[in-house]
């Protein structure tokens, strides 16, 4: 990994060696130098970014499959095991919308309950009936939008996909990340792996 120092460095060494009109050569060497190493910074940076979607996509998965496995009423007066308690299928979110600009947000984030750009209700998260059951909202300023489907499994139990969509730079081209959970008819549960698509956009 390089340091932001050495990126300054690199990038510094580049504008002296432009100086040097008796080798063009050299400098555009150089310069393509301290333009591969801010390339390789910006995609650390990212891939530290979307570490928030891994984390939170495992924290709403294991939520999941605790209130998948719940027993609750049914109408008969009985009870069952629930796919997310009373209800049974459905889809939820994004949160915030995708309307909301996390990237103009300070630092790049949204921020619930906030003001300003990227900032959005945070009742979306608490005055939500799934959201609140499952015990998901964010603790502070967050980079990525999430959202959650669920159905009965073909044999009882549950499945359900939970996602994060992000666009860290604000150009509109969004990165996606999700994971597939499972619980069975005997509530045994079943987290897959967080799967990428265009992660760092």
């Amino acid at each position: 990994m390089l340091s932001p120092r050495a990126v300054l460095t690199l990038s510094a060494v580049s504008l002296w060696a432009c100086k040097d009109e008796t080798s063009p050569t050299a400098a555009q060497a150089v310069g393509d130098a301290a333009g591969k190493t801010v390339d390789a910074f910006t995609e650390y940076q990212r891939k530290g970014m979307a570490s928030e979607a891994k984390m939170q996509l495992h924290g709403i998965a294991t939520a999941v499959t605790f209130a998948a496995t719940d027993l609750v009423p049914t109408a008969e007066g009985t009870t069952a095991n629930g796919c997310l308690g009373s209800t049974p299928q459905g889809e939820l979110g994004p949160t915030p919308p995708l309307t909301v600009n996390c990237a103009a947000g300070p630092k790049g984030n949204c921020t619930p309950g906030g003001t300003g750009p990227g900032a959005y209700d945070f009742a979306l998260w608490k005055n939500d009936a799934v959201w609140s059951r499952l015990g998901v909202e964010p603790m502070g300023p967050h980079r990525y939008h999430y959202a959650l489907a669920w159905k009965p499994g073909p044999n009882g139990g549950c499945t359900a996909t939970a996602r994060a969509f992000g666009d860290l730079d604000g150009d509109a081209t969004w990165s996606t990340y999700e994971v597939a959970i499972e619980v069975s008819a005997a509530g045994e549960p079943k987290i897959g792996e967080v799967v990428a698509h265009d992660g760092l956009e």
